[in-house]
């Protein structure tokens, strides 16, 4: 048995622990940072938004990084921000279509709520990429 294939989980795992990850980051930043995230329906909350968010990593965020790979090649960090800004705002768009009872997901604090949610996002993408998650 190879060295990469010994160490290496499989797919399924590393999904299951990027989500419950994820789960783990919507609950920090919805209890601690209430001036900038509204997020109600409690655990079923924390769970369809980590769920969507997972979801828009796995399906979505590779097109955006396409379509954002000229400017990150340009621009670096503030690519990397404004990319994580959209992923950001199409995941609200979509939760507002869910049910309201069992979610209600929006990023308040305007321009600075966007901004600090997207910086937090990003830095948390980057540190489950190092996990290997």
């Amino acid at each position: 048995m190879s060295e990469e294939s010994s160490s290496s989980i499989g797919w399924p795992v590393r999904i299951l622990v990027y989500f419950l990850a994820t789960i783990g980051l919507v609950w920090f930043l919805a209890t601690n940072l209430t001036q900038y995230i509204l997020l109600e329906g409690g655990i079923r909350g924390y769970i369809t938004v980590g769920a969507l968010l997972t979801l828009m990593n796995l399906l979505v965020r590779p097109l955006i990084r396409i379509f954002f790979a000229p400017f990150h090649f340009i621009f670096g960090v503030i690519a990397t921000i404004g990319m994580n800004w959209l992923f950001l705002y199409l995941t609200m768009r979509i939760a507002e279509h869910f049910d309201p009872t069992v979610v209600v997901f929006d990023i308040e604090g305007g321009f600075v709520g966007y901004l600090f949610i997207a910086v937090i996002l990003g830095i948390a993408n980057w540190i489950f990429r190092l996990l290997k998650l």
